[in-house]
């Protein structure tokens, strides 16, 4: 006997967005790549900043550039 009758209830929509991006940091370009992922029960946003980038920002300033990215993503 072959299933019959299939009913399916989407019970979730997940809604991922990737982006890569770049901003002006005191005369040089700054970039890196976001992930915004949102479903029924979580928001996320993951901020990356480019390797090449790293060795020049302290840690106070890499938290300010990836706030400044997720609150405008």
């Amino acid at each position: 006997m072959k299933p019959q009758n299939l009913k399916l209830d989407l019970i979730s929509e997940v809604i991922k967005k990737d982006y890569e991006w770049s901003l002006d940091w005191n005369g040089r370009e700054i970039s890196g790549t976001a992930t915004f992922e949102c479903s029924d029960w979580s928001l996320e946003t993951i901020v990356a900043i480019d390797e090449e980038f790293l060795d020049e920002l302290t840690g106070e300033q890499i938290d300010e550039i990836t706030s400044h990215v997720e609150a405008n993503i």
